[in-house]
């Protein structure tokens, strides 16, 4: 299984496999609570994706066929009967869909395409409900994964720029450009979500931007930097740090451990010399708060620039930066 979805209160699944039971479905069925049932005669290879679109099922994948209609690895369910959309997406070598997001009446598409319903689009297309558009000059390469974050669409994948700007492998388009977030992680991205006010993304890294970071991590919009350490076991060690601080202002810095222990919170320029100990002792576990006056960097002669507070203890540690300004 690679995809699943919610229709008209029936699940639907997607992925690599010609039957469910006996039941011949070919890579994508429908569950209804007690029984499965087919989609037609289904599609001619894997589903990557799935996205409830306009009331419609949209599925993306690697296949060229839904049914016996040609469809170029995009195709829409109804309910009765599978179509196109728009043309489907085309490239280079085997083309493919693998990545599906919707955001009001636009439908998002991403994977491995040069073109989208004849119009030239680098791994990712927005279909309007009549017409595929790009989004700026697109990604360098695959995109697997996108969701919708605080209005954006945020794309994840094989990248390393999307536009014209530097992205390691994850950014957002706001709807006329494409703008990093952070300074991206280490490696390939290939599973993005949102829970609560926070963008998720999970892939092959182990890093996100300079903190150690297993396979998952967390990003919060400005107005404040909240970062924590997501491992396998999902364990956090949390640290929030309000942006931008202003020279001669406090900047309230809160943390929550998830155990008892010695614990050190520092702040480092970016030359990561020292310029404040916020706490150097032992702490309980839960949520702490603590503040650093911004003029302290000042007064050592550091002054406005970008700093990181840096939350050790046990030997993990997680760090979140914050800029100060006049």
């Amino acid at each position: 299984m690679n995809a699943l979805a919610v229709r008209e209160g029936k699940l639907i699944v997607g992925g690599r496999f010609p039957s469910v039971g006996e039941l011949t479905v070919n890579n994508v069925a429908q569950w209804d609570g007690t029984s499965w049932s087919a989609l037609g005669d289904g599609v001619d290879q894997p589903v990557q994706a799935l996205a409830v679109y306009d009331g419609d099922l949209i599925a993306a994948g690697d296949f060229a066929y839904a049914g016996a209609l040609e469809v170029n690895h995009i195709a829409r369910w109804d309910g009765t009967e599978w179509s196109g959309v728009g043309g489907g997406a085309a490239g280079e070598y085997w083309p493919a869909a693998t990545s599906l997001a919707v955001q009001g009446d636009d439908l998002y598409a991403g994977g491995w395409f040069t073109e989208m319903g004849g119009t030239p689009a680098n791994y990712v297309a927005r279909w309007d409900g009549s017409n595929w558009h790009a989004l700026g000059d697109g990604t360098n390469s695959w995109i697997w994964a996108l969701t919708v974050y605080n209005g954006d669409l945020i794309a994840g994948g094989d990248f390393t720029a999307a536009g014209e700007v530097t992205a390691h492998y994850i950014a957002r388009w706001d709807g006329s450009a494409w703008i990093p977030v952070g300074s991206g992680v280490g490696n390939w991205v290939r599973g993005l979500g949102t829970y609560g006010s926070s963008l998720f993304a999970g892939g092959e890294f182990l890093a996100a931007g300079d903190i150690p970071s297993y396979y998952i991590a967390r990003w919060d919009d400005p107005g404040g930097t909240d970062v924590e350490e997501q491992g396998p076991a999902l364990v956090s060690l949390r640290l929030r740090v309000a942006n931008p601080g202003v020279i001669g202002s406090t900047v309230p810095v809160r943390f929550s451990l998830p155990s008892a222990g010695e614990v050190q919170v520092s702040v480092h320029d970016l030359q990561g010399r020292r310029v404040a100990t916020l706490l150097d002792g032992f702490a309980e576990a839960g949520d702490h708060s603590l503040s650093w006056r911004a003029g302290d960097a000042a007064r050592r002669g550091a002054g406005p620039g970008i700093y990181f507070v840096r939350l050790a203890t046990e030997g993990r540690e997680v760090a979140c930066k914050v800029v100060v300004t006049r």
